[in-house]
């Protein structure tokens, strides 16, 4: 139980460090023993030897005695401590070599620990705790740890010695630092600590550079965890804090004599408890045992940080020891993540290892891991094949093929047309093969620029698409390089277009060279870069394609420009249609240059000369003008006048297609005549005062303007009244009427004859309109003769109250319910809405005429708006005032709606935006986080940043009420929008936006885009140390960050916390 306990503790107390960035794990000898490295006996015996083989090799030549060899033995021999055997052969080596010994003393140690390979590459016990964020110390002389660590990650310091920890890191340790206490082979000798005089040195006379590092442990106070160390050295463990929390793993001893061991154990564990602050955790009986124990170890705290699963397949992934059956199944478990693959391969191109290289190789090409890279385009892919491509078995190649073939893969990526050229020159796919891929490549449209244009075939099938696909317009970086070769294939499909399109056969040569496409075609045969099945173009032109018309202008043409050989000449002359006169223009100059020959084959040549079928015209909008001009009115007599009003049509044809003749136009132009004081307009007020009934009803609107126009002469307006109220028809009511009526009721002076003809109208024989459904929109409320006289008649009372029984007793007899509804509603204040129908229509009559949503409005409409609710709103002009009753009347968690019917955005907006807390405000805001919709709510919080109207108080208590309930809400926020809120200068919204944005961190609301890690990174900096390590806590749980990137996050941190 004791042993469980203490397990427990152990693992809360490093994964607590680890979240503070406060973990050192100090490595000893015993754990690279693995390896083959020696232990510190087994170091001395061949250190020694070493040296005596040195002594050997130069006697000769310094002339030494046999005892200059001998003494070695007996200093090996000898029972003295190994730090004092160490002494004496320094001593020795320095009488023998003098001052080049300091040169050479670590030349043993160069080639032991830095040049020998061990016997594995993989040490199961550095590799899983590698995979910690932790700083490491170590007694050893090797780079194991560095090599492990460098496998998984990238940010990895050797520091060398206590001086480099010094002077380099300036007394600080971060993650990724080893720190090498003793030295390492390239370290500066004077700092190799390995004889009694090297550790007196260190520790007892020079104790700067160690005084340094006991300053930076009470400072820090880290947890330390001891592993393959016997913890003999009391200088080490002077370095360890009473108040802090340290462990060591150690072996167990078993004689067989369970009362002894126990016994053994817990005077190892007390002592060390007691006198070093640390405690000790038995791992196993056996050396065997530290592995997995280690192994399990670490599982275990990863579980307890919460770690994403992806980041045990990433370790499993850049280990090159694992099965690679294993090695498949963590490649497919991560694979259908593009970033994290891509890094994956770029982590494997940097490592560089040839192990790791085949097993990354074998999986990506088989199983789920090959599906996504079918899919989808990646360069890291590309460069990890050309850089095995010598490893590329015919299987692998066979798997190559399938992925380009998909089509699915960016053909600017350089290494990928490195693989498609290999494969090219060496045959590795066959012709129909290549052709194949040929095809599918050529159907990007910009593979013209890419790597892939040195290919003059494949560029064959591009060429042939871009006519296939109408491209007029093509992109190419440098014409110069292009050359283009047709194979049969594309020579048929050539054909087969050019006769079948009017655009080649009928279109001047001008307008056809405007097509980049022909234009290309034109140049690539005059600079002798198109090629048929290899051949130059003019020396191979299949005769299908000779007997075009497209080919035949454009080498009509050539020849004219550069003179064509003459025997391909009479070629051309044999397939042209010499009686088609819409050949073209340029035929002429050609039948010029070539008529000998022409009449020598007995051609029959038209009198009048070639021409161009269709010709471009210049396109524009109709222009609408009136029937009468200026020059007309004082050219024309009144009856010709008369004649020309009386019948015009509507939209009648102009001189140009692009004009037309219209009333309209004609009402305004003669109203602007009468406007003006001269005799022009005298005449055409005279016209219409003589002919006043021949232009009714057609130029009705031109009665009403000039009623309303009090710039044109009182007496012409006083007749138009008088003839208008005459001829008024009380079953219709047009714009023009209303015009009318408006214009009078916006007078000071009441005229009540003209109003008193308001009320005659028989209000139901007027045209109502709307949809097929029975509910009643205000567009065809307002466009409808109807809905235009129930707006005079609410005009009316609006200006002359007085007038309220006659407007109220019209509204009232209308029959159409929903249209009376609606003016009832304009009007709700006037009638006692207890006795009236409240609907959708009286609420939507009151929406578009109301601003002000008090109490009683909400009690009044509370009842229709959650009948509003449960279906679509289709008018967005009312969404304010059913969402302000809805979060003052209704009570969502009682009354059910579907809330993906609608967008409550709006809602979000009024709600953070009023000075008014509204009863309800609260539980919608639940409802809107806590279930499905349609619409993402959380960039509707996040546009609330832009406003300056925004309530900062109501958002605050909303993000930490937020944080209850967003757990299982379904959209997450772009951080885009976030980023650019942060970027914002003077930004007073910031404390908003960081609590916001660690609110949806926490939760994993935020979407994994381009965007995510930058801004992560940005508002790191603007950050407490604390929320920065909650920030990289939670990326640590998530599957947004790949490990390298969160690996910077966590330097970020470190650097930034140390600044502070």
């Amino acid at each position: 139980m004791e042993d469980n306990l203490n397990y427990e503790n152990l693992i809360d107390d490093v994964t607590e460090a680890i979240k503070k960035l406060n973990l050192v794990i100090f490595i000893g000898a015993g754990v690279s023993i693995a390896q083959g490295y020696p232990n510190w006996n087994n170091y001395i015996e061949h250190l020694i030897k070493y040296w005596q083989g040195q002594v050997l090799s130069v006697s000769g030549e310094k002339r030494l005695g046999r005892e200059h060899h001998v003494v070695f033995d007996l200093i090996s021999k000898s029972s003295i401590s190994n730090k004092r055997k160490v002494d004496l052969v320094n001593y020795e080596l320095k009488k023998v070599f003098g001052e080049d010994f300091e040169k050479r003393r670590l030349d043993f140690e160069k080639g032991y620990f830095k040049n020998l390979l061990p016997y594995s590459i993989v040490n199961q016990t550095v590799e899983s705790l590698a995979s910690l964020n932790a700083v490491f110390i170590t007694s050893n002389y090797d780079y194991e740890i560095e090599n492990h660590i460098k496998r998984l990650k990238n940010s990895v310091v050797t520091i060398n010695d206590l001086n480099e920890f010094t002077k380099n890191k300036n007394g600080k340790l971060q993650f990724g630092d080893v720190l090498h206490i003793h030295g390492t082979p390239d370290c500066d000798v004077k700092y190799f600590v390995s004889s009694s005089a090297d550790y007196s040195k260190t520790y007892l006379k020079n104790r700067e550079n160690f005084e340094n590092l006991v300053t930076w442990f009470k400072k820090t106070k880290p947890t330390v965890l001891f592993i393959g160390a016997g913890l003999e050295e009391d200088e080490i463990l002077s370095l360890l804090c009473k108040d802090s929390k340290n462990y060591a793993l150690m072996k167990s001893e078993n004689t067989g004599n369970q009362r002894v061991d126990e016994h053994y154990r817990g005077v190892i564990k007390e002592f060390f408890s007691l006198e070093n602050h640390t405690q000790i955790i038995w791992y196993g009986d056996k050396f065997e045992d530290l592995p997995t124990f280690v192994e399990k170890l670490v599982s275990n705290i990863n579980e307890k940080l919460g770690t994403h699963a992806y980041r045990k397949d990433w370790n499993n992934l850049l280990n090159p020891s694992f099965k690679q059956e294993d090695y498949n199944k963590s490649l497919d478990n991560i694979c259908s993540d593009f970033k994290f693959l891509s890094s994956l391969l770029d982590k494997v191109i940097k490592n560089d290892n040839d192990d790791l290289s085949r097993l990354l190789l074998n999986g990506l090409l088989q199983g789920e891991t090959l599906k996504t890279i079918e899919l989808n385009s990646f360069s890291t892919f590309w460069t990890f094949i050309v850089k095995n491509i010598e490893k590329l078995s015919d299987n692998d190649w066979k798997a190559v093929y399938e992925i380009i073939s998909k089509g699915n893969q960016s053909y600017f990526i350089d290494d990928l047309y490195i693989i498609y050229k290999k494969a090219k020159e060496e045959k590795i796919f066959d012709s129909k093969q290549l052709n194949e891929l040929r095809r599918i490549i050529a159907k990007d449209s910009n593979v013209i620029n890419s790597s892939f244009n040195q290919d003059k075939t494949l560029l064959g099938y591009w060429f042939v698409n871009t006519f296939e696909e109408q491209k007029m317009y093509l992109y190419i970086e440098d014409e110069s390089k292009i050359a283009i070769n047709l194979v049969p294939e594309c020579i048929e499909r050539l054909t087969e277009i050019f006769n079948v399109s009017s655009i080649f056969r009928y279109y001047t040569l001008k307008e056809i060279l405007e097509h980049n496409n022909i234009e290309l075609l034109y140049k690539l045969i005059k600079s002798k870069k198109l090629l048929v099945e290899g051949k130059e173009f003019l020396e191979g032109v299949p005769e299908k394609l000779l007997s075009t018309k497209l080919i035949q202008k454009l080498l009509v043409q050539l020849d004219n420009e550069t003179n064509l050989d003459l025997e391909f000449i009479k070629r051309l002359i044999d397939k042209i249609d010499f009686s088609d006169i819409h050949f073209g223009e340029e035929l002429n100059t050609f039948i010029k240059e070539h008529r000998s020959i022409i009449r020598e084959k007995n051609i029959e040549i038209p009198e009048k000369p070639y021409r161009n079928w269709i010709y471009s015209i210049e396109g524009g909008f109709v222009s609408q003008f009136s029937f009468l001009t200026q020059e007309n009115l004082v050219e024309y007599d009144e009856s010709r006048l008369l004649e020309i009003l009386v019948n015009a049509e509507n939209e009648q044809r102009g001189s140009s297609f692009l004009e037309e003749k219209t009333i309209n136009e004609t009402e305004d132009f003669l109203t602007s005549v009468l406007k003006e004081s001269n005799e022009i307009s005298k005449k055409i007020s005279k016209l219409l005062k003589n002919h006043i009934d021949d232009f009714y009803p057609k130029y009705k609107r031109l009665y009403v303007k000039i009623i309303s126009s009090p710039e044109i002469e009182e007496n012409l307006r006083n007749i138009v009244r008088e003839k208008y109220l005459k001829k008024f028809n009380k079953e219709t009511f047009d714009s023009n009427d209303r015009e009318f009526f408006e214009y009078h009721i916006k007078q000071q002076k009441m005229d009540k004859d003209i109003f008193k003809k308001l009320f005659t109208i028989n209000v139901n024989k007027l045209l109502i309109l709307r949809d097929d459904n029975e509910q009643l929109d205000m567009f065809h409320y307002i466009n409808s003769e109807m809905g235009s006289y129930l707006q005079c008649l609410i005009s009316l009372f609006n200006q002359y109250p007085k007038y309220t029984p006659q407007i109220i007793q019209k509204i009232d007899s209308v029959d159409d319910f929903a249209y009376k509804e609606l003016a009832q509603g304009i009007l709700l204040y006037v009638y006692d809405w207890r006795v009236i129908n409240i609907t959708y229509h009286t609420f939507l009559g009151f929406s578009y005429s109301h601003s002000v949503i008090d109490t009683e409005v909400v009690n009044i409409f509370k009842d229709v708006v959650k009948n509003i609710l449960k279906e679509k709103i289709k008018d967005n002009q009312i969404l304010d005032r059913v969402y302000i009753v809805a979060l003052d009347g209704v009570d969502p968690t009682i009354d059910s709606f579907s809330l993906s019917k609608n967008n409550y955005g709006q809602m979000i907006n009024i709600i953070f935006t009023e000075d008014y807390e509204f009863r309800y405000s609260k539980e919608w805001l639940r409802e809107l986080f806590q279930h499905s919709s349609r619409v993402n709510y959380l960039e509707t919080i996040s546009n609330l940043f832009h406003r300056e109207d925004l309530k900062k108080d109501k958002l605050y208590l909303f993000i930490k009420e937020l944080d209850k309930i967003i757990g299982n809400y379904s959209f997450k926020l772009s951080l885009h929008r976030i980023k650019y809120n942060l970027n914002r200068e003077n930004n007073k919204y910031f404390d908003l936006i960081r609590d916001f944005f660690l609110v949806l961190l926490k939760h994993d609301k935020l979407e994994n885009d381009i965007f995510y890690f930058e801004t992560v990174k940005d508002i790191l900096p603007q950050l407490s140390s604390k929320e920065r390590l909650d920030v990289l806590r939670e990326i640590q749980k998530q599957s947004n960050c790949t490990p390298p990137e969160i690996e910077k996050v966590q330097r970020i941190i470190e650097n930034l916390n140390l600044q502070e």
